[in-house]
């Protein structure tokens, strides 16, 4: 398995673009975003594409508008909440997973 994936990461690198995940909870929704002189998304429901790669249009000023993934990290919350006003539910489940991106620029999403 580390002979298959080594030569992925390689040919990811040279070619100036990695990308990473992030699926929903039920592992029924998976969001990709692809790095490199562009900002890709894409999505798929299901293993059915909702969204094919799109570029995310970002105006950001003094910095280098290359889109290099660096560190990344993903959080998965599980919380509940207690809504102030009175409804059906007396407690609220919020639970998702977060994706956090660092750029090497030094922008973050």
């Amino acid at each position: 398995m580390r002979l298959l994936i080594t030569p992925f990461l390689l040919l990811q690198l040279l070619i100036g673009k990695a990308q990473t995940f992030v699926t929903s909870p039920d592992n029924t929704i998976q969001v990709s975003v692809t790095g490199g002189k562009t900002l890709l998304i894409s999505a798929q429901y299901k293993g059915t594409v909702i969204l094919k790669p799109s570029e995310i249009g970002l105006l950001i000023r003094q910095v280098n508008s290359n889109w290099t993934l660096g560190k990344t990290s993903l959080q998965k919350i599980d919380e509940n909440i207690f809504p102030p006003v009175a409804e059906k539910r007396k407690v609220i489940r919020d639970y998702y997973h977060q994706l956090n991106i660092e750029f090497k620029s030094k922008i973050s999403l």
